[in-house]
Order: structure tokens, then C-alpha cells, then sequence
């Protein structure tokens, strides 16, 4: 059972690979329109198209690299699982790589213009949609196909039990892997250690036996007994690094606070500190750096108190301890007990309070002496030195020499001399040294003037002194660094010995590799000698080197394509370079251990062939001919190293190292011929085939079975068949058949042998649709209905064979196909009764066949499928009579609906339904948009009417169904009342109002009985209007009333029975009767008033009978439209009329909200109505400047102040007082503006002096009346 998380982890990788087309696609999409094979072309001549293949193919390759994400999971160091799925997953993501490819190879050998490379389309989509799932299968069945292939099991990880924290933490510090050096006894000074007082006399007194039991009592469960470990621990001089360890996990980790304060107060203890002194590993400097960090983690909130005081206790062991700790020191050292016997268990010394230690800070002496501040100045020291030499050596010729003879000897002589007292000192001077012997012989060489070749031999003489140097400094100092100095100045002095022999640029390559043979030796001493961390260094350069040397061979090879001034035959010791390199990776994977060597090493096996044949100057057909055997030495190699468990490693990477040499042979061997071509494919197939016989891998068989096809092809481009002119598409169909051909006769176990069986598979459905697509696409009907046919006959057996209702779907499409293509080459225009009646047949068969249902469901689904697209192609095509087919498909629907009583079906008959609705109604050249929604609308409407009252079963998509209905329904009302005539509205208006009542009759639900009174009257509107009657608000003001009436009767006397029912028609009625109030002034005349006073009548008797008074705003304001257009058709123009109506109506809406008692909604409407009919009366007076409306305004304003007084309200008293005095005000100045205006502000003037005084003389009065009025409404 694996670990959910690598399960989860393992799921991730597929996940990728679900989410990557994300990234890769549009990367491919990027890289193509760069059109980088265009530049290439432009460097190097190239033929037709080839820059579209180099640009496909670079940016297949550019986007793939985003699968270098899968890494992670095949480097995973937890979990073999894990990095068994990640390469799976990698391979899965290589496999869609290569189909594009493979495909793109294709097209370029068939000269297909990209048709053939889009066919790599389909297949990705395929592997795409089910390498995610497939995958994830395995993951939840905790196995892995690929190491099943391999024949590598997958072994389950440990499990563990659930355990408590406390128990957890207990068990894992009992069973960690403390050392002996860890529990040894570490005394305080050199004074005798102390064992009498925590063991009796009849106990051991031997340190470790004591500290021992220490240690069990600081891991024990028991609360008491860990708190009688860290008390015995104050009466004892000595300690060890594991007692250390465990008394700083208990300052954190335990649950007893008690403890964690003992705990914490143990660790600054003298005995503690010098144990941490002991084992302590860090100079004083770093140490330094670490307690600063700690504090600033600590200020942060990154680390608790706690933990951050156990941390530093670490690290500040010598420095002064701090005055909380020195206090709680001696609190422990004051209840130390005095005797020798053991304390009592239950009495532990806990502290008082929890030590919280300042942060400490090293002195400028410490920081100054530190071991950082020492190794800057030696090593700046040490690089200013050498500066200076090779200063003085390029400066000054004549005392260079001497000085750095001189300078050399006393460097190394003090590095010698000190090297034991002072051993960093030393090291830095070794380095000066070291580095002053090249310098000095470089001014040795330049003052002698050697000859050329003996100034080569020179060179490698120096360069082996200075390895040797080096390398014995790497014993001297245990230096790393030198180990690497020593290699590199070994490999130069290699490097040197082409310049003695005046070699050419391979031999260098092929000398020098020898050197990175040697940098393995000296890895695999230092390992020997010290571990494998001391050597890694030295193994990464020997790593850096070899990498420079295959690089450099790579780009000598590439020039010499170019410029062969040389022979040839030195790309043979570049054989020699690549063939040491493959020793070097296998002997690297030896030391140390790592995924990608024994993958470097069969790469490294690749060019191998390259050089051979430029060595040779082989022809074409001879480079095929090498390469196809260095593939198969690397075949044979693979099995033969999969047989040791130590290089089974390297057999699927050799394995996979065949391919590009075998697609080089491949490619050489077409450029050559079609024969050769054919033999090296049909070669490489055999080849694959026997490796899979003997060891079964279905990957493997799928390399066979790709060389087969490449051979299948080549061989009918033979020279034999040059006068066989052979449709490409029959060679696809053979393949096709010929791949699923074996399926005809092996057991229908599709999971039996699938290392064999699942490759056909695929080419077979590759090939299929391939050879599909290219029927379609050719304009011949002949070869498209035989291929068809044979298609079609072949899967009807292989369905049988298979004894699989499931893929009966194949034959049947490919059966439809045939005859539509038939009917096609034979001219004939029948394809849409021929399908449908095939549809039909597909039916009948599959309801005679119910008794095997998943034969009957097929069938079934064929014909529903079948005619389903029959009917959308008449539909697109408007093909003639294609109505009428379309509702013989419509009712297969309804049978299978019935047949198998599933209400998922039902959508199927109105679409169509509808479909046939449509084309009928143009072949009878009916155009009319109303006419056609109201034929959609009652086939969907219809439809859902009549599933309702046949069909008892579950309908899923009812309401689809009756939205789309509804829908066009509102489509056509709007369309029909903006644009229809008369006669046509009344029709389908007609038509609509049957339907409704219909629906409300089946259904009978309250809310479709809008429907009805909604459709009802605009029926009763057009009909009006087709018989001449163009007003037609009085009709429909009746049926309002006989809405309203009807429901108003219905609540009366029936009640509970009929709830909702009497409030759908009394809403009818009184919406009906506000949408003619708003039309009437567009229909106009006198008695347009009627219709709107009897709707304002309808509102009234509702408010009444309610009890509402909120309804009588739109009664009233439907009274005031009545008044106002008997006003208007009067021709009356005086605004007093409008305002004192409006005004009269307001303020008996204001009394009956008084009555209801409506605060807010008083005040509004009271102020609303005197200010429209006091205010239309001044404006008036002050616009006319006439008397007689001051004596109206005031007479006016008499009666609001009256029913003010009458109901006590203060808005409708102080507002007509003040619209008085306004009055009078303004007949005044009226009346004086003669005079001078100097007069008139002297006069305002004056009034405002009056109007001030009044108030501050009568200020108590007006007080008083405030209070009595407070009372008042306002």
C-alpha cells in the first residue's frame, strides 16, 4: 500500500501532462511563426518546403522541453513510486512529442503539403484524454505499467502506526541512533567526577551506567519520573552530548510546562555548557553570526521565546551567563539537597519562574579575532601577493627573475615551517607559493627563449610538477580546493603533449580525455581516503572537463565539414575521445551513484558512427550501412547488460540510444533508394520484433511495428510496382485492417497480452482514421464508397468478433458513409430518404432485439445519432423536403422516449420537431417570421403538454423545454405586437389564446392563468382592429372588468379553494386597467375618460376592500388622468383647473393616509397638494399681476387653513398663512413699484426692523405656542 502522499505527488506528474498543451501549444505556436527555418534556409541552401519541416520541427522540439518539468518526479529521493509514474509520465510526454514528429517525417517523405501532419491532430487528442486518466488509474491501484514492462516491481514503503505527540516524540528519541561517543561520560574540568549523590549503595556507581539511567528517565513517559531525571542532573559534575540533546527537546517539545522550565534552567548550567563547549564544531565568528540571526528571527516573530532561548544556549555556551539565568542557577543550587541519598520522586525542584536570557553580543576584541576576519585578511593578503608578482613579472624584466625565485623559496619555506603551529597561516601561505611557481616559470620561458618544442616539453614538465605539488598539498592541509588545482593542472599537462607532436585538434580531445580517466582515479582515492562529500568537488570538475572535451570535439567536427585541410582519418581519435567518454560515465555511475550517468553513457555511444564514417569518407549507402549495425550492436549490448543486476541500469538507455541510430541509417538509407531504404526498415523491424520477443515491452513493439509501416510503404514505391499505379488511400486501409486483423481471431480479452496487442491497436485506429480522412477528402466517390464499404464490413466482423455492442458504432457510421457516398458516385439525390430510412432500419432492429440490450441500445442510439444528423445537414443544406424526414426521425425520439421510459430524450423532439416545422413551412413558401415562431412555439409548447400528459416518468429537461417555448413565445408577442397586421395578429393571437387555456386547463396552476388574461385581450385588440374598431381601450376595459369581477367573486365566496386563483384575475384586471389608462391619451377623445375613471374605480373597490390605503394612490392618480383628459379634449387651458383637481384628489389621499396613520407619507402628500394648488395660483398672480387670483389665493388658502385646523396639522397651517403673507407682500410691492427703488428698500427695511422687533417682544408667546402646537401632525 503506497503512502497517499506519493500517491498524490504521483498524480501531480499526469496532472501535468493534462494542463501542459497549456504551454507547449502555445510555445509551438510561437517558435513556428519565428520561422527559424527560414534563417537556417537562408545560411544553408535548402529544397522546396524545407524550411516549413526545420521550423515544425524546431518548435516541436522548443515546446517539448517544458516536459523537463517531470524531473522533479524522476529525481524524487522519498519514493520509488514516485519516480516510477515520473518516467512514465516522461515517456508519456515523449510519445507526444514523437507523433508529431513521426508524422511530420511522413509528410515530408510523401510530399503530403502538412496534410499528413495535421493527421497528428486526432492522435494527440487521443493520447491526451486518456494518458491523464490512465495514469491515475494505476496511481489509485498502486502499480505502475511501465516498471511492470520492465520487469521492475515496485516495493511498498514502510507504514506506520498513528501515534500521540508525546508518544511520537518519546519513541523516535529512544530508538535515534545515538552513538557511544553521544552517551559518554564528559566530566566539568579534570576534577574526580561525582557519582555518590543520585545512586544508593546498592547501585552502580559507574558513570555511564548513571548517565544511562539519566537518559532513560528524561525519555519516559511518566511526567514524575523526567522530572526526577533533570533534577539528578544538578547533583552530578559530568554530562554527555546526548543527554544535551534530550534536555533541549524537552524545553520544546514537552507537554508539561513544569518540565520545560526545569529543562530549560538544566541547560544553562556550568556541566551543560561545557558539554556544548565540547562538541561544539564552530569558530567563535560564526557562532557570533548565528545568536545575531537568532535574535533578529526572534524580533521578527519567526521563533518563540522558547525556542529561541534553547537555540541560543546552543551557541553563547561561552560568554557570561545572564542574570535571570544566574538567578535561577542559584535557586536550583539553593534546594540542591545536601545529602548523598537520591531525592524523593514526588518532590522535584521546579522553579519559580522561566529563565528568559538576554541576547548576547560579542565584544570588538571577538569580532576583530574571529575566524571570518582571520580568513579575509590571509586570503586577501594571499591574492594581493600574487597580484603583485604577476605585476612585477610583466613590468620589470630584470629583477623579476631573482625576486621571484627569492619569493617563492621563502613562501614555501614559512607555509613548511608553520604548518603545524599555525595552520591557516600556513595554508595561505602555501597558496602564494603555489601560485608563484607557474608565474616564475612563465619568466623563466620568456627569459631562456626555448624552442618551440622543447618549450611544449616544458610545459607538460611543469604542469605534472605543479599536479603533484598540488596534489601533495591535498594530504598536507586536507584541502579540497587543491585536489582541484591538481586535476586541472593534470589535465593541462595531458592537453600539452598535443602542442609536442603538433597535433591535430582531435588528438588533443582524445589526449586529454585520458586526464579525466585519471581525475576518477584520484576521485576514487580521495574517497578511500576520506568521504564522498571531500571528493565531490573534484568529481564535478573531472565532470566540467569531460563535458568541455566531448564539446569541443562536437564543434572541431562541424569546422572540419566545412574545411577539410586535414585528413579525414583523425576523427578516428575522436572515436577514441567518445569511447573513453563512455568508460568515463560508467565508472563515474560507479563512484558515485546518479540517474544520469548510465544515460550519458549510452549517448555518449551515438556519434560514434558519425566519425567512423568521415573517417572512411563513406558514401551514403555505406553511412546507412554503419549505422544500421552500430544499432544493432547496441540492441544486442541492451539485453545482453539487462541480464546482470550491476549494469542492468544501462540497457534501457543503450536500448533507447539505437533509435537515433537507427533513424539516421533510416534517413541515409531513403536518400540513397526506396531499396535500400525498405531492407534497413524492414531490418530495424526485425530487430525490434526479436528484442520484444525475448523480452516483452510494448513500447519496444512499437518501434517494430513503425519500422514495418516505413517498410510496408517503401515497399510498394519499389521499382516493381513502378507501372501499379495504387491508390494511397487502399495502402492505408490495408494497414488499417492488417493491424486489427488479429483482434478477428484472439479472444476478446482486451487486456490479455496487451504488450503485444495494444501497439496494433493504436496503429489500427491511427491508420483508420488516417485512411478515413483521406477518403473524405478525395474527390473520387469511387475509391470513397469502396473504402467505405470494405471499412464497414471489416469492423461489422471485428464487433462480432469482439462480441462488444460497443463498437457496433464503427460499422454503422462507416455503413452510412457507404451509402451516401454511393448514391454520390452513382448520381443520385436520395441521400436523405436512403439515410433515414437506414436510421429507421437501425431501430427496427434494435427494438427486435431487445432481449440482448446492449445490442438493442446501440442499434438504437445508431439511428437516433444517424438521423439526428441527417436532419441537421437538411436543416443547414434547406434541403427540399427535408421537413418531413426530420419528423420521422422526431418520432424515433418519442419511441425511444417511451421505449426506454428516460426523459433525457425528450429534448430531442421539439429540436426536431422543430427542425421539420421550419423546412415544411418553406416548402409551402411560407415567409413570415410570426408565422414561423408561432410554429416553434407550439411545437415546443405542444410537445411539453403532451410528455406531460403521457409520459409518468422522470422528464430531467422539462423546464429547457418549456423555457425555449416560453421564449419564443415572448419573441412572437413582441414581434407581433411591433409589426403584424391586423388580420395576422388576430390569428396567431387566436392561436395563442387556445393554447393558454389549454395548458392552464391541463396544468391548472395559478400563475399560467396570466398567460391567458395577458393573451386573451390582445386578441380582443386585434380582432377589434381587423373589423374597423381602431379604439379598442373600451373593449378591453370590459374584459378588465370581467377579469376583476371574476376574481373579486372568486374571493368572495370560494375562499381557501380558490387562493392564488381570484389574485391572478383581480391583478389581471387591475394591470389591464392601468395599461389602458396609459394609452388612452394616445388614443384620445372625450370618451377615452371612461376607461381610465372605471380602472381608477377597479383600484378604489381593491383599496377598499382591502383595507389599503396605499392603494388609493393609483386609484386617485387614475381618477386625476381621467379629469385631466376631459380637461384637455375641452380645450380648457387655465392651469387652476389642473391644480385645484390634482390639489382636491391630494388632499383626500392625505386624510385617508392621516386615517392610516402614515407619518411620513401625511407630511409628503400634504405638502405636495397645497403647494400645487397655492403655488399654480401665486405664480399666476405674480406673472398676470392681476387681483383677482390674490382674492383666489387667498379664498384658497382660507380653505387648506381651515382643514388644517380641522385634522391639527402644522403643515397645512403655517403653509397657506405663509403663501397669504407672500400674497400681500407681493401686491405691496406691486403696487409701489412706481416709486423710487430707494423708497422700496427702505421700506423692506423697515419691515424687517418690525418683523424683529414683534419677535423679540413677543418671543415668550411664540414659545408658548410652539408647546401647544407640539401636538400637532406635521
Amino acid at each position: 500500500m503506497q503512502r497517499p502522499s506519493d500517491k498524490r505527488l504521483s498524480k501531480s506528474a499526469y496532472d501535468w501532462l493534462r494542463v501542459s498543451p497549456l504551454a507547449t501549444v502555445t510555445t509551438y505556436a510561437f517558435l513556428s511563426a519565428a520561422d527559424l527555418g527560414d534563417g537556417i534556409c537562408n545560411v544553408i541552401p535548402c529544397s522546396y518546403r524545407v524550411d516549413f519541416y526545420l521550423s515544425a520541427l524546431i518548435a516541436l522540439l522548443g515546446s517539448a522541453l517544458w516536459h523537463l518539468n517531470l524531473l522533479k518526479y524522476i529525481n524524487n529521493k522519498d519514493s520509488e513510486f514516485v519516480r516510477w509514474h515520473g518516467l512514465q509520465a516522461a515517456l508519456i510526454a515523449g510519445i507526444r512529442t514523437l507523433i508529431p514528429i513521426l508524422f511530420l517525417i511522413a509528410d515530408f517523405l510523401f510530399e503530403s503539403g502538412g496534410y499528413t501532419f495535421c493527421i497528428s491532430v486526432p492522435a494527440l487528442l487521443v493520447v491526451w484524454m486518456t494518458a491523464t486518466p490512465w495514469g491515475n488509474k494505476q496511481v489509485d491501484g498502486d502499480e505502475c505499467k511501465l516498471a511492470t514492462w520492465l520487469g521492475e516491481p515496485i516495493s511498498p514503503p514502510e507504514t506506520w502506526p498513528a501515534e500521540t505527540p508525546q508518544q511520537s516524540y518519546t519513541q523516535a528519541t529512544a530508538t535515534s541512533p545515538e552513538t557511544k561517543n553521544a552517551e559518554e561520560a564528559i566530566p566539568l574540568t579534570d576534577e574526580p567526577l561525582n557519582t555518590e549523590n543520585p545512586m544508593t549503595d546498592s547501585e552502580s556507581k559507574n558513570p555511564e551506567d548513571v548517565l544511562k539511567n539519566i537518559l532513560d528517565g528524561l525519555r519516559s513517559a511518566d511526567d514524575v519520573s523526567r522530572l526526577n531525571a533533570i533534577s539528578q542532573l544538578h547533583l552530578i559534575n559530568y554530562s554527555s552530548e546526548a543527554i544535551r540533546n534530550e534536555l533541549e527537546k524537552l524545553a520544546i517539545h514537552d507537554e508539561n510546562a513544569d518540565i520545560r522550565k526545569d529543562a530549560l534552567i538544566a541547560l544553562d548550567t556550568a556541566t551543560q555548557k561545557h558539554v556544548r563547549s565540547r562538541i561544539n564544531r564552530l569558530e567563535a565568528g560564526s557562532r557570533f553570526i548565528i545568536l545575531s540571526e537568532i535574535s533578529e528571527w526572534e524580533r521578527l516573530g519567526l521563533l518563540d521565546k522558547v525556542k529561541a532561548a534553547v537555540l541560543r544556549k546552543r551557541y553563547d555556551f561561552d560568554r557570561t551567563a545572564t542574570p535571570a539565568a544566574r538567578t535561577a542557577t542559584s535557586e536550583t543550587e539553593s534546594a540542591k539537597p545536601q545529602t548523598t541519598s537520591a531525592p524523593e520522586p514526588a518532590a522535584p525542584p521546579p522553579p519559580k519562574a522561566e529563565a528568559k536570557p538576554e541576547e548576547s553580543r560579542a565584544t570588538l576584541t571577538q569580532t576583530l579575532l574571529s575566524e571570518t576576519s582571520i580568513k579575509i585578511a590571509l586570503y586577501l593578503g594571499a591574492f594581493f601577493v600574487v597580484a603583485s608578482a604577476a605585476i612585477l613579472a610583466a613590468l620589470s624584466p630584470a629583477a623579476r627573475l631573482p625576486v621571484l625565485f627569492i619569493a617563492s623559496f621563502i613562501f614555501g619555506g614559512l607555509s613548511i615551517a608553520i604548518r603545524k603551529r599555525l595552520p591557516q597561516p600556513s595554508f595561505a601561505l602555501f597558496i602564494v607559493f603555489s601560485f608563484l611557481l607557474p608565474i616564475t616559470a612563465s619568466v623563466l620561458e620568456d627569459t631562456v627563449q626555448f624552442s618551440p618544442v622543447f618549450s611544449s616539453i616544458y610545459w607538460v614538465l611543469i604542469s605534472i610538477s605543479m599536479a603533484l605539488i598540488w596534489g601533495g598539498s591535498v594530504w598536507l592541509y586536507e584541502s579540497r580546493v587543491f585536489s582541484m588545482m591538481s586535476f586541472i593542472a593534470f589535465a593541462v599537462a595531458f592537453y600539452r603533449i598535443g602542442n609536442v607532436f603538433d597535433a591535430e585538434p582531435e588528438v588533443f580531445g582524445a589526449v586529454t580525455s585520458l586526464a579525466a580517466l585519471g581525475g576518477l582515479l584520484g576521485v576514487w582515492i580521495l574517497k578511500k581516503w576520506k568521504d564522498d562529500k571531500f571528493a565531490l568537488p573534484l568529481f564535478l570538475t573531472t565532470l566540467a572537463v569531460q563535458a568541455l572535451i566531448l564539446g569541443g570535439t562536437i564543434i572541431v567536427f562541424g569546422v572540419q565539414l566545412y574545411d577539410r585541410d586535414s585528413s579525414q582519418l583523425w576523427n578516428l581519435a575522436s572515436v577514441f575521445t567518445w569511447g573513453s567518454a563512455f568508460i568515463f560515465f560508467v565508472l563515474a555511475d560507479i563512484l558515485v551513484p546518479f540517474i544520469f550517468f548510465s544515460w550519458f553513457a549510452a549517448l555518449a555511444l551515438i556519434p560514434i558512427p558519425w566519425f567512423i564514417g568521415s573517417a572512411f569518407d563513406m558514401e551514403i549507402a555505406g553511412l546507412a550501412l554503419l549505422h544500421m549495425v552500430w544499432g544493432l550492436i547496441l540492441s544486442v549490448v541492451s539485453e545482453a547488460v539487462h541480464r546482470f543486476d550491476k549494469t542492468r541500469k544501462f540497457s534501457l538507455p543503450m536500448l533507447l540510444a539505437s533509435i537515433p541510430t537507427f533513424t539516421l541509417a533510416l534517413i541515409n538509407a531513403f536518400d540513397n533508394g526506396v531499396p535500400l531504404g525498405f531492407a534497413i526498415a524492414l531490418g530495424v523491424a526485425c530487430v525490434y520484433a526479436a528484442l520484444h520477443l525475448i523480452r516483452a515491452r510494448g513500447w519496444l513493439w512499437a518501434l517494430a511495428l513503425l519500422n514495418f509501416i516505413m517498410a510496408y510503404f517503401a515497399f510498394f514505391n519499389l521499382p516493381l510496382f513502378d507501372k501499379t499505379e495504387i491508390y494511397f488511400g487502399y495502402l492505408l486501409l490495408g494497414l488499417s485492417v492488417l493491424f486489427l486483423l488479429p483482434d478477428l481471431f484472439s479472444k476478446n480479452d482486451f487486456n490479455k497480452n496487451i504488450h503485444w496487442r495494444l501497439a496494433p491497436r493504436i496503429y489500427g485506429v491511427l491508420f483508420t482514421l488516417y485512411a478515413s480522412g483521406m477518403f473524405l477528402a478525395v474527390d473520387s466517390q469511387q475509391h470513397a464508397y469502396i473504402g467505405f464499404a470494405v471499412l464497414s464490413a471489416f469492423f461489422a466482423l471485428y464487433t462480432l468478433a469482439q462480441r462488444e455492442a460497443f463498437y457496433g458504432y464503427i460499422p454503422a457510421a462507416y455503413l452510412a458513409l457507404t451509402v451516401l457516398f454511393a448514391l454520390d458516385h452513382f448520381e443520385l439525390d436520395l441521400w436523405m430518404p436512403a439515410l433515414t430510412v437506414l436510421a429507421a432500419l437501425f431501430y427496427l432492429a434494435g427494438t427486435a432485439a431487445l432481449s440482448k440490450e446492449s445490442w438493442s441500445r446501440m442499434l438504437r442510439n445508431c439511428a437516433l445519432i444517424l438521423g439526428t444528423l441527417v436532419s441537421l445537414v437538411a436543416l443547414f443544406t434547406l434541403k427540399e423536403t427535408g421537413g418531413w424526414y426530420a419528423l420521422i426521425v422526431g418520432v424515433l425520439f418519442a419511441s425511444e422516449m417511451y421505449l426506454t421510459r428516460n426523459g433525457w430524450f425528450e429534448i430531442g423532439l421539439p429540436i426536431l420537431f422543430n427542425i421539420g416545422a421550419l423546412l415544411i413551412l418553406r416548402d409551402f413558401d411560407i415567409t413570415r417570421s410570426f408565422h414561423h415562431l408561432l410554429a416553434y412555439s407550439l411545437v415546443w409548447l405542444g410537445s411539453d403538454l403532451i410528455a406531460h400528459l403521457t409520459f409518468a416518468h422522470l422528464r430531467p429537461l422539462k423546464w429547457i423545454v418549456r423555457g425555449v417555448g416560453a421564449l419564443l413565445t415572448i419573441v412572437n408577442y413582441g414581434a407581433l405586437l411591433s409589426f403584424a397586421d391586423a388580420k395576422t395578429g388576430t390569428l396567431d393571437f387566436g392561436i395563442y389564446t387556445l393554447l393558454v387555456l389549454t395548458i392552464n386547463l391541463v396544468y391548472r396552476q395559478p400563475n399560467l392563468l396570466y398567460a391567458f388574461t395577458l393573451t386573451l385581450p390582445l386578441f380582443v385588440v386585434f380582432g377589434f382592429r381587423a373589423i374597423g374598431v381602431e379604439k379598442w381601450i373600451h373593449p378591453v376595459i370590459f374584459v378588465a372588468m370581467v377579469y376583476y369581477a371574476a376574481g373579486f367573486f372568486l374571493r368572495l365566496s370560494l375562499r381557501e379553494r380558490a387562493k392564488d386563483w381570484d389574485t391572478a384575475l383581480l391583478f389581471s384586471g387591475l394591470g389591464w386597467g392601468v395599461i389602458i389608462s396609459m394609452a388612452a391619451p394616445i388614443v384620445g377623445g372625450l370618451d377615452a375618460a371612461i376607461p381610465v375613471a372605471i380602472a381608477a374605480t377597479l383600484w378604489a373597490v381593491e383599496a377598499f376592500a382591502r383595507r389599503n390605503v396605499w392603494l388609493g394612490f393609483p386609484a386617485n392618480g387614475l381618477y386625476l388622468l381621467s379629469y385631466f383628459i376631459i380637461l384637455i379634449e375641452l380645450k380648457v387651458d387655465q392651469p387652476q383647473f389642473f391644480s385645484m383637481g390634482a390639489a382636491a384628489l391630494g388632499l383626500l389621499q392625505h386624510y385617508l393616509l392621516t386615517r392610516a396613520g402614515s407619518k411620513t407619507g401625511t407630511f409628503i402628500m400634504g405638502m405636495l397638494s397645497q403647494l400645487t394648488l397655492l403655488g399654480t395660483t401665486y405664480i399666476q398672480m405674480a406673472n398676470t399681476e392681476q387681483l383677482i387670483y390674490f382674492v383666489v389665493l387667498f379664498f384658497q388658502s382660507i380653505a387648506v387653513l381651515f382643514y388644517g385646523l380641522v385634522i391639527r396639522s402644522r403643515s397645512l397651517t403655517f403653509t397657506p398663512i405663509a403663501f397669504v403673507v407672500l400674497g400681500v407682500i407681493t401686491v405691496l410691492y406691486t403696487a409701489l413699484k412706481g416709486l423710487n427703488t430707494v423708497v422700496l428698500i427702505g421700506c423692506t427695511g423697515m419691515i424687517l426692523l418690525t418683523l424683529g422687533i414683534l419677535a423679540v417682544l413677543m418671543r415668550e408667546r411664540i414659545t408658548k405656542l410652539g408647546e401647544r402646537l407640539s401636538d400637532w401632525k406635521a
